[in-house]
């Protein structure tokens, strides 16, 4: 029985946890930890690293945050988003911008 490859490296380590992308299922994003266990599920269409204990994920063409328990720690429900600095975060819905704290 082989080995079988499931993932496509993103970028670097970072709080413990690697961005990776499906090989299958429509190129879908997830974290996996040094041991190759999902620990944030391969279920999103996009995903950036982890910046101040957060990272942006998109799903149904719209962003939220998860933090590095894995927890989701704002829902996806926002048009644009950036990383976190110094505790705030930039979003865009369809009708402002806003600042969120954490």
């Amino acid at each position: 029985m082989g080995w079988k490859l499931r993932f496509v490296f993103i970028n670097t380590w970072v709080h413990y946890f690697l961005i990776v992308k499906t090989i299958e299922n429509q190129d879908l994003y997830g974290f996996i930890d040094k041991y190759g266990n999902e620990t944030i599920p391969l279920k999103y269409e996009y995903a950036i690293c982890f910046r101040r204990n957060r990272a942006i994920i998109r799903l149904n063409i719209k962003f939220g945050y998860v933090d590095d328990t894995t927890k989701i720690v704002k829902d996806v429900q926002f048009d644009d988003a950036t990383s976190f600095i110094k505790g705030k975060a930039k979003v865009r819905d369809l009708w402002a911008h806003k600042d969120l704290g954490v």
